[in-house]
């Protein structure tokens, strides 16, 4: 038998996989970043991904749980910290002790 077209082996399938998670994890990141009313202490994050779930027609506890969605934020935003973090300048200040490092 013939196939036309392009064939997907398991590293493409993977690859594929892996570029969806990271997008929908970005998605969600974002969609909360833009709905949690208070930033310090993030306690609106239980509410800012049920609105996620229902804007996107994701059924809670059925296609995903909450906590699942919690830990994808979770480690999207400590990913995008960790990643900023290379990019923030340390500075060095000097006062009456010495030297200390503070970031910018």
């Amino acid at each position: 038998m013939y196939y036309a077209g392009f064939s997907l082996d398991d590293n493409k399938i993977i690859a594929i996989n892996r570029y969806f998670e990271e997008q929908f994890q970005e998605e969600l990141y974002n969609f909360c970043q833009n709905n949690i009313k208070d930033k310090k202490w993030r306690p609106g994050i239980a509410k800012a991904i049920a609105s996620f779930t229902e804007t996107y027609g994701i059924i809670m506890d059925e296609d995903v749980t909450l906590d699942a969605l919690k830990q994808a934020e979770f480690r999207h935003r400590k990913n995008i910290e960790k990643t900023l973090q290379t990019f923030v300048p340390q500075l060095k200040t000097h006062n009456s002790k010495g030297f200390h490092r503070i970031t910018a």
